[in-house]
């Protein structure tokens, strides 16, 4: 009936909640543990043309709908989401395209046959701001990532 719960996914789940109640919001731990301005990924995007901007920020905030108890920073200037200390996505403005990153685990693997018509590989997906991801897409990538983070952290118990 009950089914059983990684201990480390409750802890890590409560600390980051209890952080983001006690911290002032321009203010977050990064996923080093650092803290960092949560500004950083909004002074990424303004720095981008509009076309390039508009789409991205609508994928960010989609990213941020669902997951959001995600931490969001930059890493090498590229801004990625982690969840319980693993990244889920990320995205990047390239001089010809823009990408979306899910750069760990088997999703853009097992999801290959619904990515035929975008330019992708084993971590990226490249697309342009004149033809956006399908948000039906993100939503299902975004999911199999939370998914096997899950399961990767339940099979460590």
């Amino acid at each position: 009936m009950y089914q059983r719960c990684n201990p480390f996914v409750i802890y890590s789940a409560l600390k980051s909640m209890a952080l983001k109640l006690l911290l002032p919001r321009n203010l977050r731990f990064n996923f080093n543990g650092r803290m960092t301005r949560k500004s950083e990924v909004l002074e990424y995007l303004e720095k981008l043309p509009e076309k390039e901007r508009i789409a991205l920020d609508k994928l960010r905030s989609q990213v941020q709908s669902l997951v959001p108890m995600a931490e969001e920073g930059l890493s090498r200037g590229v801004p990625f989401y982690y969840y319980l200390g693993k990244r889920v996505v990320g995205f990047r403005s390239s001089k010809k395209h823009l990408s979306f990153f899910i750069m760990d685990g088997r999703v853009l693997k097992d999801f290959s046959d619904k990515l035929e018509t975008f330019d992708h590989s084993s971590t990226v997906l490249r697309f342009t701001a004149d033809k956006p991801l399908p948000e039906a897409l993100i939503a299902q990538l975004v999911r199999a990532r939370i998914s096997e983070i899950d399961h990767q952290l339940t099979k460590k118990t």
